[in-house]
């Protein structure tokens, strides 16, 4: 998508905060095709994604891409609107250890 970029780039200045968690990018799509092109053209969508992401951090070990094709529809994939929304990433900001330790002791400011 052309406006990719727009979309992620409330994600880019977190990517350049010290690494005390991952961001997860979990891409999605509806069951239109085989299962084998669904898995494709996830793979193929999710790292484009990882890529345009990367390209903002030194630290790419911060992400973690998920290519799930068809298999965790929100919807049923039985019209136009339902496959759309099946058509998804999803981001989880997931922190480490040490900032879940920082928080438990209060010591995050």
């Amino acid at each position: 998508r052309k406006e990719a970029d727009e979309l992620l780039r409330p994600y880019y200045n977190l990517l350049n905060l010290p690494g005390y968690y991952k961001i997860v990018m979990a891409l999605h799509t509806d069951n239109t095709g085989s299962e084998q092109y669904t898995d494709y053209l996830s793979e193929a969508r999710i790292n484009e994604i990882y890529n345009l992401m990367a390209s903002h951090t030194d630290n790419e070990g911060q992400l973690i891409p998920y290519a799930l094709g068809a298999s965790d529809p929100l919807l049923p994939n039985d019209s136009q609107n339902n496959r759309a929304t099946n058509r998804r990433l999803e981001i989880f900001i997931v922190p480490d250890k040490l900032l879940i330790e920082m928080a438990r002791t209060h010591k995050l400011q």
